[in-house]
């Protein structure tokens, strides 16, 4: 999953006896330090810029025969640092600089305990080497801090608000918090408690220590024993009795990494991947068919649409509405939810959708499908399901209700991500644990949801998804990795306002509030809650909304504040987007481009809250700039508001892209051809239209020109694709271009010269049946089409003049082609 660049710098041994002694380890930039003291305990000094912070009285591992950690005898000492960079497969940063320092205590009893300092934190973790299989029966930790500081707890295991207390609060009502946790001190700093590298083993939980003051102290699940179907509709396994012991497990193992990670400010936090550098590196042997995107939902919206001459719902034409919409929009997936089949037989499809027909619709079209499933029944018929959804061409399953963190759930997630892989699927996991890890390992867990989502606008109290809740997820629940938190609400209501409607449900805060969640939120499966019918209604926003990369190149924090208000750049390739959120308090945000590279200058288009969304929560503005590095923008945030601004250099603009076939490729560069300095080529040598519907977002609507000449069909019908799906596929082609805004125009396919008459005859005949449909597209959406035909040709068959070979085009035909090119942008001020 990641190329790894390191080198260990020192590794030391020496030998230990078994008295008492004191270990010190310093990040490597010294702000972070443990202070190990071994004897009858383990304990662990931990201080943070010279500060004493927190204290971990036993770090202790229970097993069915010994306590490790307790009476301990160090044999040994080794001693590593370690510097290099980590590329993950996607993320929130191209490269990730990974820099510790390393003590490992080798014990008497077959056990180490290896601990890790960065600059970010420091972690510990257990490895063992006790043969076949392990009982723990528990792994007991004590987060001693030096005074009652605030906690950010979350009461229950995968979706809630966060509430904030002290330290010591045991009386709250469930005194219970899922991970990660974070504790603020006195004086600001934060500090975040969590796990990673959690395998074959229970999650762990914190809850206030009504023995101890000021400490946290870990619970985890007991082992099931019993567990029968219950819950909502019995999409639950629920836990009736349990084992004396967390886990039953191998002997020989590393067990989970135990995280407190430090952030001096808040808005350093976002950028801390300590969690993902602690994770297991990638145990799938091929992941180049991975594919982070978004992904059209039906669930939230209700699978409301309009002006369709079908009754929709569950039904073939209704999920062919949203694959049209989907790949009108370079949106990758739809997602097929709660209703599509039989949640406990998933072999059973509902008599209303044909699934195979939907599958290759939808491959037809460049989009993936997902299909949500509850997590049990899967478990249960995993290995004929798993065959089924390969068999239909399915990219995807969003599996829920699991509910649970114990060992058996935990080894359920693997097992599955192993399996999946085996039929290229990916898998989001809701209803389920936060991450600890498990992404690195299988880059196939696309996302996780663990969050109080926007569904909760739709199923809540009087809460639901709330502007204060928006803005205090990218500090804790973000912190352990990616987040479906499933934004995009095209009806936005402020505070008094809003109201839960089930069918037709409404978002809290503003429309650009929303937008700004696809920037700030970490999600390499981003799905698009509302309609497609909503989000047609408004092209423009959808252009700009679609256009937003779910995994990152480099990210930078900007000023952020927990609960209040948040602000990030993210960059990808050579362009920034830069978001901002604000809770129910309106305020005023003050930008500064002090990361764009010097001497450039880019063109600035900014997605603001209207002057009136205060009152209407779906106002908003549209506007362009030029900035170049360190100039400022000012923008106010109104409540529940929020802002995005795509950074685009001005050198890299593409007005115009010729996008096609070798045709188009072998023309080298178009800019001499047609003096200019804005052309594209994007032409791919053997490629059909079936390629063009991949590549037309990266090569052409991600670098928004006005304008596309879009030329192909002839490798189509030399490869024996059906004139129908050609037709499709520039129809999609067509239509997707549309929608971002981009002016379109066709050219049609030349005819060929080849020596044998029958394959001149049928490529001809085949070549005047697609002309004959481009033509009628070209009327239809009124569009310029070129016609190479009548100019370079005779008889049906390329002139020799113009033929460089029996396809392609020789200097002298390339430049009547950019004559008719030039006369169409004469045309339209170009």
């Amino acid at each position: 999953m990641k190329k790894t660049i390191g080198i260990a710098l020192l590794c030391c041994l020496c030998s230990m006896s078994s008295i008492a002694a004191d270990y010190i380890l310093a990040s490597p930039d010294g702000k972070v330090r443990g202070v190990i003291s071994v004897a009858q305990k383990t304990e662990v000094e931990i201080t943070y810029g010279g500060v004493s912070c927190l204290r971990i009285p036993c770090v202790a591992m229970e097993t069915s025969q010994e306590v490790l950690g307790e009476n301990v005898k160090v044999r040994n000492t080794v001693r590593h640092s370690i510097r290099r960079t980590v590329s993950p497969l996607y993320g929130i940063n191209a490269s990730i600089p990974e820099s510790y320092n390393e003590l490992q205590l080798d014990c008497k009893g077959n056990y180490s305990i290896v601990f890790r300092a960065y600059n970010e934190g420091i972690a510990w973790r257990f490895v063992t080497r006790k043969g076949k299989s392990l009982i723990v029966k528990d792994e007991k930790i004590d987060y001693q801090f030096k005074d009652n500081y605030t906690a950010y707890f979350h009461p229950l295991l995968s979706e809630s608000d966060y509430r904030i207390q002290k330290v010591s609060d045991s009386g709250q009502k469930y005194n219970y918090s899922s991970m990660p946790v974070l504790v603020k001190t006195d004086d600001g700093v934060n500090i975040l408690l969590h796990e990673s590298g959690v395998m074959d083993y229970p999650c762990m939980s914190l809850k206030s220590d009504p023995s101890q003051p000021n400490t946290l102290t870990t619970d985890h699940a007991r082992f099931p024993k019993v567990a029968e179907p219950g819950g909502y509709n019995n999409f639950n396994l629920v836990v009736k009795h349990t084992e004396d012991y967390i886990a039953c497990t191998s002997g020989n193992r590393a067990f989970p990494w135990r995280i407190v990670a430090f952030a001096a400010k808040d808005k350093d936090i976002l950028n801390n991947q300590l969690v993902y550098l602690l994770a297991l590196e990638t145990r799938l042997p091929d992941t180049q068919w991975i594919k982070p995107g978004k992904v059209a939902w039906d669930w939230w919206n209700g699978l409301n649409i309009s002006g369709v001459d079908f009754r929709s719902g569950f039904n073939t034409a209704t999920y062919k509405y949203y694959i049209d919409f989907a790949a009108r929009n370079g949106i990758e997936y739809v997602n097929l939810d709660e209703g599509w089949g039989d949640q406990f037989d998933l072999l059973k499809v509902r008599d209303s959708i044909n699934m195979q027909e939907l599958a290759d619709y939808a491959r037809s079209r460049g989009v993936g499908l997902f299909l949500w499933c509850v997590w049990h029944t899967l478990d249960r018929q995993m290995p004929q399901a798993l065959a089924q959804f390969e068999k239909w061409g399915i990219a995807g399953l969003k599996v829920d209700f699991l509910d649970r963190d114990d060992q058996l759930v935990v080894n359920f997630e693997e097992r599955l991500l192993k399996e999946a892989a085996k039929h290229k699927l990916l898998v989001n996991f809701h209803g389920a644990y936060h991450p600890n890890g498990m992404e690195r390992a299988y880059p196939n867990c696309i996302n996780v949801e663990g969050v109080k989502g926007l569904e909760w606008d739709k199923i809540a109290g009087a809460d639901g998804a709330t502007p204060q809740t928006a803005v205090t997820i990218p500090f804790i629940r973000m912190f352990a990795g990616p987040m479906d938190y499933t934004p995009g609400a095209m009806s936005n209501y402020n505070q008094e306002e809003w109201r839960i409607i089930k069918e037709r449900p409404m978002s809290q805060g503003t429309r650009c509030q929303q937008l700004a969640m696809y920037v700030v939120y970490y999600a390499p499966l981003q799905m698009l809650a509302d309609s497609p019918t909503a989000y047609m209604k408004e092209p423009q926003f959808t252009k700009f909304l679609a256009g937003i990369p779910t995994v990152w190149d480099k990210t930078l924090p900007l000023d952020s504040k927990v609960g209040e208000y948040v602000n990030v750049a993210r960059k990808k390739g050579s362009t920034w987007y830069v978001a901002g959120m604000t809770n129910w308090t309106p305020r005023d945000q003050h930008i500064r481009f002090d990361f764009l590279d010097k001497g450039r200058e880019y063109v600035a288009e900014i997605v603001s809250d209207g002057i009136n969304a205060d009152k209407v929560g779906s106002d908003y503005g549209m506007g362009k700039r030029d900035v170049h590095a360190g100039d400022e923008l000012n923008l106010r945030m109104m409540p529940g508001g929020g802002y995005t601004v795509r950074l685009t250099p001005k050198d890299e603009k593409h007005d115009i892209v010729v996008f096609g076939d070798s045709r188009v490729q072998m023309a080298g560069d178009w800019n001499l051809r047609m003096n200019r300095t804005d052309v594209t080529n994007a032409g791919f040598g053997g490629f059909t239209t079936s390629h063009f519907i991949w590549l037309v977002d990266p090569y052409v609507i991600q670098r928004h020109p006005r304008l596309c000449f879009l030329e192909g069909g002839c490798n189509d019908i030399g490869a024996g694709i059906p004139l129908e799906r050609i037709k499709r596929n520039f129809r999609s082609l067509v239509d997707s271009l549309m929608a971002h805004g981009i002016e379109v125009v066709l050219n049609t396919v030349t005819y060929p010269t080849e020596k044998d008459p029958k394959e001149q005859d049928f490529k001809t005949e085949m070549m005047d049946s697609v002309n004959t449909f481009l033509f009628s597209l070209a009327r239809e959406k009124g569009l310029p089409c070129i016609d190479l035909n009548p100019l370079l040709t005779e008889g049906k068959r390329l002139k020799k003049e113009y033929a460089l070979d029996n396809v392609h085009y020789t200097p002298a035909a390339y430049a009547i082609w950019v004559r008719e090119m030039e006369k169409i942008l004469k045309a339209k001020g170009i």
